[in-house]
């Protein structure tokens, strides 16, 4: 069996004093701005991140905390502060025909932190702040999944003729999102990471 793939995601959290612990989902286009293709997992509420690459090394080290905050700055368009990283639990998962390994990484993000509840876009993805608990329950709604069924049907991301094999015929949910949701709306444990690591790579 080959090695999984690395990808490197981050959440960015809050603590509300009403609703606790919130997290930052991003709503991930529908298709790629440079190749105009579906993208992965369209339309789908997911915690910032992408795959592991060369220049993602601190010290002649790999770095998935510099993987998951320079897809984080890409995708959100954000170049303010992020501070006290921690380690959440690795999760391995088989999409699009790769085995994948995300690392999810937890990390405070002050200047997304006054943002309302409401759905938000700036010049990068639209996102939200919600509790772990009610993103996962949005996420395997009934009324989401007919709402990307819909999204789906009217841009005709499941024509072959136009999109060959990147054509979408069914929505595809990431079990790592759906996990790592799961184990936030428990008690989770935040794992700082060594200053070293963290301060080189944010």
């Amino acid at each position: 069996m080959p090695d999984p793939i690395s990808y490197g995601s981050l959440v960015a959290y809050k603590n509300n004093p009403q609703d606790g612990l919130q997290v930052l989902l991003a709503k991930r286009p529908f298709l790629d701005p440079l190749t105009a293709v579906p993208c992965e997992f369209p339309g789908e509420c997911m915690f910032p991140g992408g795959k592991f690459q060369k220049s993602d090394y601190v010290s002649n080290q790999p770095s998935l905390l510099r993987t998951a905050v320079r897809h984080f700055r890409a995708q959100l368009n954000y170049f303010g502060s992020i501070i006290e990283p921690s380690y959440l639990p690795q999760k391995e998962d088989t999409v699009y025909g790769e085995l994948r390994l995300y690392h999810f990484f937890a990390a405070q993000v002050p200047d997304f932190a006054d943002a309302s509840n409401a759905p938000r876009s700036g010049f990068g993805l639209p996102y939200r702040w919600m509790t772990p608990a009610s993103a996962l329950e949005f996420i395997l709604s009934p009324q989401f999944a007919e709402q990307q069924e819909r999204a789906f049907q009217e841009r005709q991301l499941d024509d072959a003729s136009f999109y060959g094999s990147a054509a979408i015929t069914t929505r595809v949910v990431s079990s790592a999102t759906r996990n790592i949701l799961d184990y936030l709306s428990g008690k989770p444990k935040f794992l700082p990471v060594s200053l070293g690591e963290g301060s080189e790579s944010i």
